[in-house]
């Protein structure tokens, strides 16, 4: 089986200091080095599995946090579940408001550990809930006015919850944004997103499908869901790095499959297999998106 090739995109948050706080990672097409980006729920998916199967937290942003943009689809299904919590910051799209749902996702999603960020985050009553469960605000300050700038930050600022300019352009803007009191700062004039390559090995989607069928089923065995994994070379490599990664704390590697299944557990692998199902759709039309997100969630 031939080795792919698998591509994220980098662009860095600095704080109050210009020190490195954290990495936001961005989807990018693998033969074009840029977003083109079809379906929101699958560019995530694509980001998680690259970031963390195939090339590496580690590797990728070493010991700062990694920002995923998460829209409301993969929210409420909890498709982001996968992600270690203490390695990364899940960060809400733009156009996820506060219904009901979106709460009681935001809310298990604190529960478990992980830190959530609001993207270009405009306050109004159909966004206001959310700030109730943030940990980042992300403010878009590109052709704002500097007081517009500041008055937003004095708008939103309580303590606990740490205040972003993106977009920043200009040494103007970024003093504007540090003496309004925001904490922390990304644009093009620290840094433009970078790429960074990797290699991974396809998995069999039908095996993927056929193991993700099998692990619904309570009466299943290790030795069955063993046997499913085995059969796919790509999905093997990709549990036995999943398990083998820092975040896991494990002080000795773990080269059995039957071990690292044991160790992840049933409901991790879950979240590994639908992950990769939907990473794996590519362009597929959106309502099949749609269908695999909802039948995930019934699960």
């Amino acid at each position: 089986m031939l080795a792919a090739e698998a591509l994220v995109a980098r662009q860095p948050i600095f704080g109050r200091k210009k020190e490195l706080v954290a990495y936001e990672l961005l989807f990018r097409s693998a033969n074009l080095d840029r977003a083109v980006i079809g379906s929101p729920e699958v560019a995530t998916a694509q980001v998680c599995v690259r970031s963390v199967l195939d090339i590496g937290l580690d590797d990728l942003v070493g010991a700062v946090p990694a920002w995923i943009n998460v829209p409301r689809e993969t929210l409420v299904a909890g498709q982001f579940h996968f992600l270690p919590p203490e390695r990364v910051v899940v960060e809400v799209l733009e156009d996820v408001e506060a219904d009901p749902e979106v709460l009681r996702a935001l809310r298990q999603a604190r529960d478990s550990g992980y830190r959530i960020a609001l993207d270009d985050f405009v306050l109004n009553d159909r966004t206001r809930e959310l700030v109730d469960f943030a940990d980042f605000v992300k403010i878009d300050v590109l052709g704002r006015s500097i007081e517009d700038v500041v008055l937003t930050h004095s708008t939103l600022a309580r303590r606990g919850l740490k205040i972003l300019a993106e977009k920043i352009e200009s040494h103007e803007m970024q003093a504007a944004a540090l003496g309004a009191g925001y904490d922390m700062f990304q644009g093009y004039y620290f840094a433009r997103p970078e790429s960074v390559r990797g290699r991974r090995i396809p998995a069999d989607r039908n095996a993927l499908l056929r193991l993700f069928a099998e692990i619904q089923d309570p009466a299943t065995t290790l030795e069955r869901v063993e046997e499913l994994v085995a059969v796919d070379l790509g999905l093997t490599v990709r549990v036995l790095r999943y398990v083998n990664s820092a975040f896991l704390g494990l002080r000795e590697r773990v080269d059995s499959l039957r071990h690292a299944i044991l160790m992840l557990g049933l409901q991790r692998l879950r979240d590994c297999v639908s992950i990769l199902i939907l990473a794996g759709l590519g362009e597929k039309p959106a309502q099949l998106v749609t269908i695999v997100l909802v039948r995930a969630r019934m699960c």
